[in-house]
């Protein structure tokens, strides 16, 4: 079984959510909304218009998983 992988160790974190929100609320910028997401209203999209990580990546399995270039760099010796 491989390792999970982390929506904080990937590029396609929204940075704008990975900068000044909390990780619970990061956005993936893989996966766009619709209007009207959640059924909320339907005329309403999130800003930035992104679904949610954890409901990307719910089982640490994500398929569009990219990893943060200082993830992917190996440390100079």
């Amino acid at each position: 079984m491989t390792p999970p992988v982390w929506c904080h160790d990937c590029r396609e974190v929204h940075s704008a959510t990975r900068e000044e929100q909390r990780p619970w609320r990061y956005r993936c910028m893989k996966h766009p909304t619709k209007p009207g997401y959640g059924f909320v209203h339907p005329r309403y999209s999130p800003d930035p218009p992104y679904q949610l990580c954890d409901r990307v990546n719910f089982d640490g399995r994500c398929p569009d998983f990219a990893p943060l270039r200082a993830a992917v760099e190996e440390p100079a010796s």
